[in-house]
């Protein structure tokens, strides 16, 4: 039996869930079936369905039925779930077409050009610890303190008076649990696998499967109600058939969604596809950086994120995180040194008053750039339908330098070849015993000569890609409230300002710093506590915000602190949907979240040191823990990732499906408004009003929004009801 479920494993890939295997290893030839639509917006676990879960878990989530319809746009893909129960593992074959009056319109696999009907099925994601807030420990643990020792307890035995400060407290804890779906350990449905021939029989386990059928809308199709069929025939067993009505309106998806969605992605190639069966979690996967290869899974992403509503890329410029294997910027750096010697002494202490050697040798250096790659970067993702380009943050908090800058050094501009390569020359820090005033010095270097030297020239491509008005700069990302921090800030967005000309800053405010920084940002990126539940605390402060930043406002939430929404796995599904519906709220322009598919493998030199076992993977291990398996802040279960990597490159999810569906809201709710007009006008609107305030709720509550996935459906049904009329 193991041996069968090992070689299942080796055959199909770490995506493929061990109860799966399990089942299929004991496959019989007969076995009934039954089908039916199922909601997006449930939850779906590998071990039951939904209704049979009792006591508090059963209160956790209100389930709804299938929709009665759907509704389809033109130029828009929708997206029908649909469950199939097996008395026993065997295999079947799915169909599906799309038919009016018996005249088949579109088919399962048809390959047609817009045509095809697609076919996922939805994979199990095993949730090893509930989201634990801002604490690190071991996942589904709280730290604890007594005089100078700290350990780590379930959280649900957590004290009060030994809880440090900044974890959450017993009414926080509360409002989290309330929002948990379910206890963890479990599986849940969330990764989706293309099944990539409807031809071949697809292996079914014993239980719940969940499917998701993708019917694009095309302008071929006529408008009015149309028929969707479903079938699934076992190998050896009576086929189940179920229709559902789709009305195709007379719409199409232009300009959307309304609101910006920034969502980034890891250029890493180990971030981009599937750990390879054989290969350790410290070795290399995904081509070398910048390789074909690895060109190819960044086009496939980033075709995918633009299906899925995301408009915004954040550009990684030369900034790269420390973590990657071998990682390589986007933009390389040539160094002009007038040597043809590298540095050998890189210590970092002055000695009798003298900068050390290296400061002093970068200090005379000159800095070219080769854009290549940022205008192939920039090509890929407009070809992809992307809006926006956010180039990477320029200091790290406080106005410290970035993590790791390398260069390749030259003797001087003419020389063929370099004598050195990848040399890293602004680290922030390469020895402990380094004075203040020498890392000033090394951030004075980058910000004195070489921001002034690359800026000028990223202006000249920003024009030659064609995305001035479009491209905007990080300068840092959360910076402190200090003094020191403030002044920071305020020199990194001079600089841009002065050398970028006519480009705005845009960055990640939390907390009551907003005010702060109401002169010297563009476009504030403000954390959903500060405009929801901070209003408790400070009554006046959405209105503050407004006043103090009038322009474009986005949003962003990286943390389920008292149960706001973000798209984790543990908690109800409708917190990936309702986004759309807090931008309607507060009226901001944009939502960010920064991670769509950072998995956090260990880098080399600490992998003996992770405590994961070697079949680690994001279907597996959904917390993120840091090396050692400790959950870092904010970082709850899936909370690191929405998409998933597959052989063939990055795949979607469920919650990517349900937080599309919340900017089709947005999407729809902006049209009806204006479609509101005449005599009726405002009684129209008034409909518009009372089903938002039925969704977000209380105004002053992130947690308040509605858990009810009928209320979502209605809002639906309401707006395209206006639409039609």
């Amino acid at each position: 039996m193991l041996h069968a479920i090992f070689a299942c494993l080796g055959r199909r890939g770490r995506s493929v869930s061990l109860v799966l295997c399990a089942a299929a290893s004991t496959m019989t030839s007969a076995a009934t079936v039954d089908m039916a639509f199922a909601n997006l917006h449930n939850p779906y676990f590998s071990d039951r369905l939904p209704a049979s879960a009792a006591g508090r878990e059963a209160a956790s989530y209100v389930l709804a039925p299938a929709p009665s319809r759907y509704f389809g746009i033109e130029g828009d893909t929708v997206a029908v779930p649909f469950t199939v129960v097996s008395s026993s593992a065997h295999s079947a074959v799915f169909s599906a077409e799309l038919s009016r009056d018996n005249v088949v319109l579109a088919r399962l696999g048809l390959p047609a050009p817009g045509d095809q009907i697609s076919l996922f099925r939805a994979l199990d994601v095993r949730v090893e610890g509930n989201s634990n807030a801002n604490c690190s420990c071991p996942a589904g643990g709280l730290p604890q303190t007594s005089g100078s020792k700290r350990v780590c307890v379930e959280a649900a035995a957590a004290e009060e008076q030994l809880t440090p400060r900044g974890c959450p407290n017993a009414e926080e804890r509360r409002k989290t649990a309330a929002v948990l779906i379910r206890r963890a350990p479990f599986s849940i449905k969330d990764a989706l696998e293309p099944v990539a021939d409807p031809a071949t029989p697809v292996s079914l386990s014993a239980g719940t499967e969940l499917f998701v059928l993708d019917v694009p809308i095309s302008g071929k199709l006529p408008k009015g109600d149309l028929r969707l069929r479903i079938t699934v025939k076992p190998a050896d067993g009576e086929a189940k058939t179920a229709e559902m009505p789709l009305r195709v309106l007379s719409l199409r998806l232009e300009q959307f969604p309304s609101l910006d969605l920034s969502y980034w992605m890891s250029e890493d190639p180990r971030d981009l596809v599937a750990r390879p069966d054989g290969v350790p979690l410290n070795g290399r996967w995904g081509g070398e950086w910048w390789g074909s290869e690895h060109w190819g899974h960044l086009e496939r992403a980033a075709r995918l994120l633009a299906g899925l509503g995301v408009t915004n890329t954040l550009v990684p410029l030369f900034v790269r995180s420390p973590f990657g294997i071998d990682a390589q910027a986007l933009i390389p750096v040539r160094c002009i040194t007038g040597d043809d010697v590298a540095p050998t002494d890189t210590s970092a202490v002055a000695e009798r008053g003298r900068p050390p050697p290296l400061n002093a040798a970068i200090a005379s250096w000159r800095f070219e750039f080769d854009f290549a790659r940022f205008q192939r970067w920039v090509s890929i993702f407009k070809a992809a339908g992307f809006r926006r380009f956010e180039g990477a943050h320029l200091f790290a908090n406080g106005g410290k330098l970035p993590a790791v800058l390398e260069c390749d050094l030259y003797t001087n501009r003419f020389a063929p070849a370099p004598y050195a390569r990848r040399f890293q020359f602004l680290p922030v820090s390469r020895d402990g015993a380094e004075s203040e005033s020498e890392q000033r010095l090394r951030e004075s270097i980058y910000r004195e000569s070489f921001l002034p030297t690359f800026l000028p020239l990223l202006e000249k491509e920003i024009d030659k890609a064609g995305i001035a008005g479009q491209y905007w700069q990080h300068v840092i990302d959360e910076n402190a409230s200090t003094d020191e921090a403030v002044a920071a800030y305020a020199a990194g967005a001079e600089l841009v300002h002065k050398y970028l000309r006519g480009v705005q800053t845009i960055d990640a405010i939390n907390k009551y710093e907003a005010p702060r920084y109401a002169s010297l940002l563009d476009i504030p990126v403000m954390h959903l506590f500060l405009i929801y539940d901070d209003q408790v605390r400070r009554g006046s402060i959405r209105k503050e915000i407004d006043a103090l930043f009038p322009g474009r406002k986005y949003f962003y939430n990286t943390a389920l602190r008292a149960g706001g929404p973000n798209r984790f796995l543990d908690t109800n599904p409708l917190d990936s949907r309702v986004h759309g519906w807090l931008a309607l709220e507060t009226g901001y322009d944009g939502f960010l979240y920064w991670a769509a598919n950072v998995y956090r493998y260990p880098v080399v030199s600490d992998y003996s040191a992770t405590g994961r076992s070697p079949d680690w993977s994001p279907y597996l291990f959904s917390q993120g823990p840091r090396p050692g398996g400790f959950v870092a802040p904010a970082y709850g279960a899936g909370g690191n990732w929405l998409l998933y990597p597959a052989p063939a490159g990055l795949t979607d999810s469920l919650r990517a499906r349900r937080l599309r569906d919340g900017l089709l809201d947005h999407w729809l709710y902006l049209r009806a408004w204006r479609h509101c007009e005449g005599a009726n006008q405002a009684a129209c609107r008034a409909k518009l009003i009372g089903v938002k305030a039925r969704l977000t709720r209380d105004p002053s509550t992130i947690a308040d929004f509605s858990r009810d996935p009928g209320d979502y459906d209605n809002a639906r049904e309401l707006m395209i009801g206006i639409l039609e009329n």
